[in-house]
């Protein structure tokens, strides 16, 4: 298969500088096998994606199977990726590879900068985006197959596209500006660059239907010709935009910091670009469901809305939600973040009504939680903890992954090899396999066209070595170079696929056989710099253009001025890079440092020209700090080897200074007390030392006697308290302000119920909340004249008594449906064909008023309902719907079908109890005066007042419920006729 690290090395040759270039001769051959996924990719980046890629099953794992800790900036927008069982994720220090069932890193690489963003997997390579350059990784090994730069800085994902049997790829890039870059993949060919002069802080939106890219800048967003990159439309606002996303072929949508949501080109309906105004901060696009869009903010709102900006839905959820939302099916997973370990999780949402279904906490505080990414059976949720964000922790949840000393375990040796073969030829190379597991392994290969081994299916028992011998075909490929990949698996009985390794190798296929090349040196690396950088010294230099390719090099290191270089090198292994870091060094003395270039059969080329550096002077920091307290006072001692000044600061702000070894800080505040202390010279600071004191209470008593006073239209909140505290005063929980006094004066209360809560805080130390409730509000107003006018499609309610402030609560056949501000709704998902029955009453402030009811009777004078086993839809008066459920034959041999789909297509009116842990307990139906009660797992059933006995009870599956359809139809009246041939029950009824 043609290597995608080729093909990928040909968007840096049209961009920037890179490791290994391709020459402009080189034949670049693309077939299906080899093009990269089309983005998205396993929610790579949530401003691409808001689909899973695979189920979950929430109910069973709400465990977590295995975690990983990371270190990482604030602010980054990254998720991790998933392929062939195992995922990939990089932070500041390193990228890692891990297995997706087990939790085990199958490789890590040590980087020189930190991850942006989402990395992408493009075939058998990994494309890493850093601060100022990419890294493209091998997928098997995670070594640097090349490594390139934009020119740029701030790298983000790169979203590989196919159009027109042609590659393009797509990222931003920013620092103080920004920038969208598009280049061909497939061949070495520039593409265009579109400069922003603000920053441009994610990855570009990419609509391949309506051939347009958005550039999301601050203050300013652009649609983009995919093409040419011509601006096609734009937008400005005060406020800085995020990623774009894609949403119905057609529009590409951005959110702005404040909250609002804008779409371009501009929706049929809507009264302008900007939709919707969410009204906070929401640093992540909206999630699309169906003909949807679903966008959470930082306060916890979470709306569903359609494109010309109108609101299905509008639900508050217990805390901020920092990223999208991933559909799963007919779910939406939304991360929830908080303080609080009882609410910082992922909430399972309905999309019909954004009720909470369930949730999965975490059990520990996230003030950042990325989107859920579903895949290979399972759920991956990445979120930090502390301030800042800079710990970070990704849990999996899914099954449970073995024991280790049960996991399989397999060591490939000489895992990749170079080979040169002729057109139509062909090779062989031996690789040693050992199992260094417990358990037996089978192993199976996958190599596609070009590698295959010997055997199709290797027995290697527990503990014992063997060699595979791997045929290298060229076959029918052009001349050119390519790249094989053997998967070595196991069909694991628990688990299914499990990858266990790869073999690789650089395929070179030639017109005829290859000649044996002569040995050449390589040339000396040139412009070698070393640069001191806070606690090591940094060497750069230049791989010579000319002279044998360069595979490594070695460094040489000698201590002091003018002392000539050894002979031996100073790194252990070759180092592969142009560049190398060297922390062994002191403060005073000077290094002289040369590079000599290796070629392939361990050719040298001459020592560069060498460089030298002193080290400078630096202040050390303290040790054996200590603080202890003393009559109120803190004190401060610490040790130092340097006679110089000290600063002392504490929780970031200076207290003093001092030539001695100890302080003393007079008065300190009531709370947790960071002390750094840090050694000057002049002008010069050094590090700091530091240490925690913790001086606050224990515990603050709460307030007391609170009471209230109307003075004129203002509501005075008085209150009683045994210490000096400042105290937070809420109102219907929302903050209203922070005062040290025992009073407060609320001159805007609204002419509605009021809920105050005052909380008492010293050091950072609450006490339990004291409340009082102050009913300002009217009388609310009765609805009157509810009336119905039915149309063809849709049934209009309308009624007297508006009132401001007052919600109207509609349902239908006894399950609630709406909520307006109106006095009119429009239902347009009536029941046709049956029964609908209205009932509407008024709600402000959690208190009812009294409801009114209507009917709109549309059924026929006989009803036929055709259900065939198996089948989620079923023929209604000849018409097909869903049955929302899959009917099926229970274990006693009685078609069961959903309950309220059943009732509500023959036009009986249908109810269900609940019990206390919120789940059905009973069922109803109630048509032509006949009611029948079913009680879920309960063979006796209520007949008119009788109690009758079923072969089979109503039951709860994969969470509908489903009743005996033969018995709830003919106890109703109906008719039953079954066609065993089709597997169908035809249901007559005649309405009453």
């Amino acid at each position: 298969m043609k290597s995608l690290v080729r093909i990928a090395l040909v968007l840096f040759l049209a961009i920037g500088g890179f490791l290994n270039p391709v020459s402009a001769d080189d034949e670049i051959i693309f077939g299906e096998e080899n093009i990269p996924k089309p983005w998205p990719q396993y929610a790579c980046n949530a401003a691409h994606t808001s689909n899973s890629f695979d189920t979950w099953d929430y109910e069973t794992y709400h465990d977590v199977a295995w975690e990983l800790k990371l270190k990482t900036n604030r602010g980054w927008n990254r998720n991790p990726v998933i392929g062939n069982g195992m995922m990939v994720i990089g932070d500041t220090y390193y990228v890692r590879c891990i297995d997706v069932i087990s939790g085990s890193q199958m490789w890590s690489l040590e980087l020189s900068e930190a991850c942006t963003e989402s990395c992408t997997i493009l075939g058998d390579t990994v494309i890493v985006p850093l601060q100022s350059r990419y890294l493209a990784l091998s997928m098997a090994t995670g070594e640097i197959v090349w490594y390139a730069s934009s020119g740029d800085s701030h790298m983000s994902s790169v979203a590989a596209l196919l159009k027109n049997e042609e590659i393009y790829g797509y990222f931003s890039s920013y620092s103080q500006t920004g920038a969208v870059h598009r280049v061909r993949l497939d061949t070495p060919k520039s593409g265009w660059r579109i400069g922003h002069e603000r920053a441009v802080v994610a990855a570009p939106g990419v609509n391949d239907v309506a051939s347009t890219v958005g550039m999301a800048g601050h203050y300013d967003l652009k649609l983009l010709a995919e093409g040419y990159g011509g601006i096609k439309e734009s937008y400005e606002i005060s406020t800085q935009f995020w990623a774009p996303t894609v949403a119905f072929d057609k529009y590409m949508i951005y959110t702005a910091a404040g909250g609002e949501i804008i779409a371009l080109p501009k929706p049929a309906g809507a009264s302008s670009e900007e939709i919707i105004d969410v009204g906070s901060w929401c640093f992540h696009g909206p999630s699309v469901y169906g003909d949807s869009l679903v966008i959470g903010n930082d306060r916890g709102r979470l709306v569903r809305f359609k494109i010309n900006g109108d609101i299905i839905w509008d639900v508050d959820m217990p805390g901020k939600v920092t990223d999208a939302l991933t559909v799963m099916d007919d779910k939406l997973l939304v991360p929830v973040a908080s303080s609080d370990a009882e609410i910082a999780g992922v909430y399972i949402v309905s999309p019909d009504t954004g009720e909470i279904i369930d949730k999965v906490l975490f059990g520990e505080e996230a003030e950042y939680v990325y989107q859920p990414v579903v895949a290979w059976k399972r759920m991956f949720v990445e979120f930090g903890s502390n301030e800042k964000y800079r710990t970070r922790t990704v849990f999996c949840y899914g099954k449970q992954p073995r024991p280790k000393d049960q996991e399989p375990k397999l060591l490939i040796k000489d895992k990749s090899f170079n080979v040169s073969i002729p057109w139509r030829g062909e090779t062989t190379r031996q690789v040693r396999l050992s199992n260094e597991g417990k358990v037996d392994l089978e192993l199976l290969f996958d190599g596609g066209s070009l590698m295959e081994p010997t055997v199709e299916v290797l027995p290697l028992p527990a503990g014992e070595e063997t060699t595979i011998r791997v045929k290298i075909k060229a076959g029918n490929n052009r001349p050119g170079n390519y790249s094989g990949q053997l998967e070595i698996f196991i069909m694991d009985g628990e688990y299914g696929h499990r990858t266990l390794g790869f073999v690789t190798a650089n395929i070179t296929v030639t017109e005829e056989e290859p000649e044996e090349p002569q040995p050449e040196p390589p040339n000396p690396p040139t412009d070698l710099t070393a640069v001191w950088v806070y606690d090591h010294v940094e060497l750069n230099w230049k791989k010579s253009e000319e002279g044998a390719e360069t595979v490594g090099y070695n460094v040489f290191k000698s201590i002091g001025q003018d002392t000539p270089l050894p002979n031996t090198e100073m790194n252990k292994s070759m180092v592969k890079e142009t560049n190398l870091k060297d922390s062994d060094v002191e403060p005073g003395k000077t290094y002289n440092y040369a590079v000599v270039a290796i070629a392939k059969d361990q050719l040298y080329s001459d020592m560069s020209d060498p460089v030298s550096i002193t080290i400078p002077l630096k202040l050390k920091a303290v040790t054996n700090l200590k603080a202890e307290k003393k009559d109120g006072d803190i004190i401060l001692t610490w040790e130092s080897e340097q006679d110089v000044e000290f600063k002392i600061e504490c929780n970031g702000e200076e207290t003093g200074k001092t030539s001695e070894k100890t302080y003393t800080h007079e008065n300190p505040p009531r709370t947790q007390l960071i002390y750094k202390v840090f050694p000057l010279n002049g002008d010069e600071i050094g590090p700091e030392a530091f240490v925690i004191f913790e001086n606050k209470p224990d515990k603050v008593n709460p307030v007391t006697n609170l009471r209230y006073e109307m003075i004129g239209d203002s509501v005075m909140l008085i209150w009683d308290h045994d210490d000096n505290a400042t105290y937070e005063i809420s109102r219907n929980d929302e903050f209203l302000e922070e005062t040290t006094e025992k009073y407060y004066k609320d001159n805007s209360a609204p002419k509605q119920k009021l809920a105050y809560s005052i909380t008492a805080k010293i050091g950072g130390v609450e006490s339990e909340a004291t409340q009082i409730v102050v009913n300002l509000a009217p009388p609310i107003v009765e609805i009157t004249e509810l009336k119905t006018d039915v149309a063809e499609n849709s049934i209009m309610l309308y009624w007297q008594g508006k009132q401001e402030g007052t919600h109207y609560i509609i349902l239908r056949n006894g399950v609630e449906i709406a909520k307006v501000k109106d006095t009119y709704y429009i239902d347009s998902e009536f029941v046709r064909n049956g029964l609908n029955k209205y009932e509407v009453y008024p709600e402000r402030d959690g208190e009812k008023g009294k409801s009114l009811t209507v009917k709109a009777d549309l059924r026929p004078e006989k009803t036929v309902v055709v259900f065939t086993i198996g089948k989620a839809t079923a023929k209604v008066n000849g018409i097909e719907m869903d049955c929302k459920g899959t009917p099926f034959v229970s274990s006693a041999g009685r078609s069961m079908v959903p309950f309220r789909f059943l009732g509500e297509s023959i036009g009986a009116e249908v109810g269900y109890t609940t019990g206390e842990d919120g789940g059905v307990e009973t069922v109803s139906y109630i048509m032509g005066g006949k009611i029948i009660i079913l009680t879920i797992g309960s063979k006796i059933a209520d007949v008119d007042g009788k109690m009758v006995e079923l072969d089979a009870g109503p039951m709860i599956r994969e969470g509908r419920t489903y009743v005996p359809l033969r018995f709830v139809t003919e106890a109703l009246g109906a008719e039953v006729g079954w066609d065993s041939l089709t597997r169908s029950a035809t249901i007559t009824i005649s309405q009453p």
